[in-house]
């Protein structure tokens, strides 16, 4: 695994989209970063094949990636968040994992394969395994039930037909759990035991159910495949109805934590938002250039991240339906997307065979501070910057050389790794230009070091006779953020 920082440049636009109802005063403000706006993504590498699903297990800042290094072949990987650390890979050479989850206490973990094998999330020890064939109703692997991953097969019995688990989802109370399949059907089980409660069924025989979840309050279900329908059940009757209004596929659907709203993405390039108790079209998204493949609320339901075929992610306030960002860094579509739980991380997989995690906390996406699980920016990077020009007047004539010399201090218990500084314009300064700096590998505690970062071109100030800067500081094996130090640099006109 090779893990480096990439500094992507967001571009922030206010998307062309439809109310279809009244409008929310959220009394929320929109966040608008200015122009030059960046942030810091942690590309993660050494997934060995496209990545098919990113989650984040619950309460935790742990992510499980899940990609297929071949056509009957993938890895799972669990990393720690915040420093993108591989806590540890479980390779699957035997079948095809196609999704995975967690129950909401995160103490659970399924893995969609050519069965649905429920595991404990700690020692990944195997709970319970379900059966996924239509036709006949007995256990496809014969398995070892303490072996832990990957599997101890006693007796591999091939079948006429497997029918892989294609989605998961588990119901708030995590007394449920249900499982989509290539075969069109939804099975929904009692996790306890085991038994098979409901069999649902999607139109198309031949098409595999694409995503599926389960409402919070456990009322509904909802399903997609490959047409323009999403499926809808309620729960635990198996009563039937369909919401329409796409034009293409759905490919992805998603609850807001009330159950009242359900937002969906699809190949014409939309997310909507969807009541759920009438099944009436509130809102459209509009922005991506290609077909929308993942979706995804924050814990607090007020912001909706959705992705897809064009690599890119979009972050949109729910009831107003203003983009708040867009996240662009993937060099091939992304197929799932996932936030922690205070939302100040993002991650993303993609085709690309890289997962992302993006640090948004800038957002203040969710407030709450009872949704923030732990700590996740302990402040322990403190930094300081003086101005040096080439005359010593302490003002930068115009073509002057010089230097800023930034010192970052460790004020934390540990070593701090791979720090980056960024020197950030607070306006438009294009007439004031400075050089890269370094990344500092490791700064021991209490400890400081200064780096040099040259000023390689001044032109005469066109506003002011000041320039307006702001220093960050990250720390890539930890996201340790500091505040910002905001700072300016004389300029004498010509």
């Amino acid at each position: 695994m090779r893990l480096f920082a990439l500094v992507v440049c967001l571009s922030t636009l206010v998307s062309s989209c439809a109310w279809i109802g009244d409008d929310i005063d959220t009394g929320v403000p929109l966040v608008k970063p200015g122009p030059g706006f960046r942030i810091p993504a942690d590309t993660l590498y050494g997934a060995a094949g496209r990545v098919i699903d990113v989650e984040f297990v619950p309460k935790q800042n742990r992510l499980v990636s899940l990609a297929a290094t071949g056509s009957e072949s993938s890895v799972i990987s669990f990393f720690h968040a915040p420093s993108g650390k591989l806590e540890n890979t479980m390779e699957n050479d035997r079948f095809l994992d196609l999704d995975t989850g967690f129950s909401n206490d995160g103490r659970k973990w399924a893995i969609g394969s050519r069965t649905v094998f429920l595991l404990n999330t700690e020692d990944k020890r195997i709970i319970r395994v379900f059966e996924s064939d239509s036709y006949q109703h007995q256990k496809l692997l014969d398995i070892d039930m303490t072996v832990a991953w990957p599997f101890g097969i006693r007796n591999y019995e091939v079948m006429k037909k497997y029918h892989y688990v294609t989605a998961l989802a588990f119901s708030r109370d995590d007394r449920y759990m249900a499982s989509g399949h290539v075969n069109c059907q939804v099975r929904v089980w009692e996790i306890r035991s085991g038994k098979l409660l409901l069999t649902l069924w999607l139109s198309k025989i031949h098409e595999a159910v694409s995503d599926l979840e389960f409402s919070p309050d456990g009322r509904f279900i909802a399903a997609t495949q490959n047409d323009s329908k999403i499926y809808f059940w309620e729960f635990p009757s198996g009563k039937e109805r369909h919401i329409e209004g796409h034009g293409k596929s759905v490919n992805a659907v998603s609850f807001d934590p009330s159950g009242r709203w359900l937002a969906s993405g699809s190949d014409d390039r939309t997310v909507r938002l969807w009541d759920t108790g009438t099944g009436d079209l509130l809102r459209v998204f509009t922005g991506h250039e290609d077909d929308v493949l993942s979706t995804a609320f924050t814990s607090n339901g007020e912001y909706i991240a959705s992705a897809g075929r064009d690599g890119k992610i979009k972050i949109w306030e729910a009831r107003s339906g203003y983009e708040i960002v867009t996240l662009a860094g993937h060099s091939a579509q992304v197929n799932s997307i996932s936030f922690n739980s205070n939302a100040s991380l993002l991650a993303s997989g993609s085709d690309d065979m890289t997962v992302v995690i993006w640090d948004i906390s800038r957002f203040d996406l969710v407030r709450d501070s009872s949704a923030i699980p732990m700590a996740v920016y302990p402040a322990r990077i403190r930094g300081k910057v003086e101005v040096d020009d080439e005359s010593g007047d302490g003002r930068f004539s115009p073509m002057e050389k010089g230097s800023l010399s930034v010192t970052v201090e460790n004020t934390g218990e540990e070593a701090a790794y791979r720090v980056v500084m960024m020197i950030l314009p607070s306006g438009d300064t294009s007439d004031f230009i400075t050089g890269d700096s370094d990344v500092i590998e490791m700064i021991l505690p209490g400890k400081s070091v200064t780096s040099v970062i040259p000023v390689i071109r001044t032109e005469s100030p066109a506003n002011g006779d000041e320039a307006g800067f702001e220093l960050r500081c990250y720390e890539f094996n930890g996201f340790h953020l500091q505040e910002p130090v905001r700072f300016s640099i004389p300029r004498a006109r010509e």
